[in-house]
């Protein structure tokens, strides 16, 4: 069986997105704050004192609420991980079926991931996608292979001859296709990290909102291909 990753969005006292869980074996519903969240499951956390009783394998209800849903959100998700924390218990709670994952929690995964926080995704070995990364004056240009990529920004593998031409360089242009997705992408971005790896050099990119057009429909081009990548990534191997 293939190694499974799952990637999860963590969130930071995200006071605007709430989830409420309630279980058969429990007379009352339980908010908690949510730790973070993937196509897989989401973690959440209790108080210690207001904590529900679940035993792992229990079936839940959750009940998601927030300012970016017209209206609340409810998923079944299943108890697979419980961790007790000072003051506190952390469940991990699994969604259950695939279809719900596909058509409730896209909306809701995209509003967190537009809001903050980023998920990264490698692709495919069989479709890798290629990058050219070019200086915003056009001066530079290199070939190379996207290693990671999120809505945020991508990880980028070059040949280690291509970073001395662009030592002085960290405004870029990137162009890549992915797989699936009709249009390619032409972002701007700017150079946050090179690592040295053996013979190539890994660039880390942040893209510009600022500078970038169409940077909302781009970057949700993006986000539909990570989620696509993550479940298959997820998806048991029969």
């Amino acid at each position: 069986m293939a190694e499974r990753k799952n990637y999860r969005v963590k969130l930071k006292s995200d006071r605007d997105l709430e989830v409420t869980l309630k279980a058969a074996q429990e007379p009352a519903s339980h908010p908690g704050e949510i730790v973070d969240v993937s196509a897989d499951g989401v973690g959440v956390r209790f108080a210690a004192k207001a904590r529900p009783g679940l035993a792992v394998g229990s079936e839940v209800d959750l009940r998601f609420t927030s300012t970016q849903l017209k209206k609340p959100l409810e998923v079944q998700a299943r108890v697979r991980r419980r961790h007790e924390e000072e003051g506190a218990v952390r469940y991990g709670l699994q969604f259950l079926g695939e279809e719900q994952t596909d058509r409730k929690l896209s909306p809701i995964l995209h509003a967190l991931f537009n809001r903050r926080a980023a998920y990264r995704v490698e692709p495919d070995p069989e479709l890798p996608v290629d990058v050219t990364i070019t200086s915003v004056d056009g001066g530079t240009t290199a070939e190379g292979q996207v290693v990671n990529i999120s809505a945020g920004g991508l990880q980028a593998r070059l040949p280690f001859e291509s970073d001395q031409a662009f030592a002085r360089v960290d405004a870029v242009r990137l162009s890549l296709a992915l797989p699936g997705s009709p249009n390619p992408c032409s972002l701007v971005g700017r150079i946050s990290a090179r690592i040295l790896s053996g013979i190539v050099v890994k660039y880390g990119i942040a893209f510009d909102p600022e500078r970038s057009e169409n940077f909302e429909r781009q970057t949700s081009a993006i986000f539909d291909y990570a989620s696509k990548r993550q479940r298959e990534i997820l998806r048991p191997v029969r």
